[in-house]
């Protein structure tokens, strides 16, 4: 199955979905910045991520329920800049979506090796446990116990794909939910970005490669719910910022981060201080 076909060598975005969008590609400079988002359920964290829509294109890996993007959709997609592409059904013997992760690898990679800009700046996986869960499917042939080398083909599949993809000029955002852990040495619990499958070492690694680590929660003000985001570690939360702008607790607005991350001025105050 073709989810998207190029023309001249180059990708056209001719991606099937559920809603069009085309903008013109440029050559002007994409700046990349990578998002891992611990959270809660319920805590905002498909909101937030698509947030990003506000100041651009923003490509939507959906593997939650079909319905999990309506809110966001609703709120920052008037002028259709989010396209989400139909998740490939199950079909044995195929791997279905391990196709469509290589499809947008090659699409941004097209586009990379081109010198343009992608139609759609920024990447969103959501959730990576429910990716895991699609490649099980495929790679195990919806075996009631998988294989350990299946869960080990998965953890390579993924872990593989996101290191690509960020090495892409193009804003990647991996949403994840969290998985208590107990710290057998501090006593308590550390919360960890779950991904699939109870060994947390996937989850380390994308936290690993990623420049912002997030965890996302709601709070409760007069004006009515805000959703905003730890960025340092702590309370057995995982947060972090490598570049310094963000502070220890933001409004969730990617778009307001990017404008954030990528003002040098904002960065040269950082650095003074």
């Amino acid at each position: 199955m073709r989810l998207y076909t190029t023309q001249g060598g180059e990708p056209n975005g001719d991606l099937p979905g559920r809603s069009e969008y085309a903008a013109s590609a440029d050559r002007r400079a994409v700046r990349q910045r990578l998002v891992v988002r611990p959270r809660l359920s319920k805590s905002g964290k498909t909101t937030g991520a698509l947030s990003a829509a506000k100041a651009d294109g923003v490509l939507c890996l959906n593997f939650d329920q079909r319905n999990s993007t309506f809110y966001a959709r609703r709120h920052f997609d008037p002028d259709g800049r989010i396209r989400e592409p139909e998740m490939p059904p199950y079909e044995q013997g195929k791997q279905s979506t391990e196709m469509l992760l290589n499809e947008v690898a090659v699409m941004y990679s097209q586009a990379a090796m081109s010198g343009q800009r992608p139609i759609w700046p920024t990447v969103v996986a959501d959730p990576i446990g429910q990716l895991h869960r699609r490649l099980l499917d495929d790679v195990s042939k919806r075996a009631l116990k998988p294989s350990l080398d299946a869960y080990l083909d998965v953890t390579t599949i993924i872990s593989r794909w996101c290191k690509f993809m960020c090495d892409m000029p193009c804003n990647l955002i991996l949403v994840c939910h969290e998985r208590p852990v107990k710290d057998e040495v501090e006593g308590g619990f550390v919360r960890l970005p779950f991904t699939g499958t109870t060994n947390p070492d996937l989850g380390q690694r994308l936290v690993e490669m990623v420049d912002v680590v997030a965890y996302c929660g709601r709070k409760e003000t007069p004006e009515g719910p805000r959703y905003v985001a730890q960025l340092y570690n702590g309370n057995g939360r995982q947060g972090g910022d490598r570049f310094g702008v963000l502070g220890d607790f933001r409004e969730i607005d990617l778009a307001e981060w990017f404008q954030a991350i990528g003002n040098p001025s904002t960065t040269q105050q950082e650095e003074a201080a």
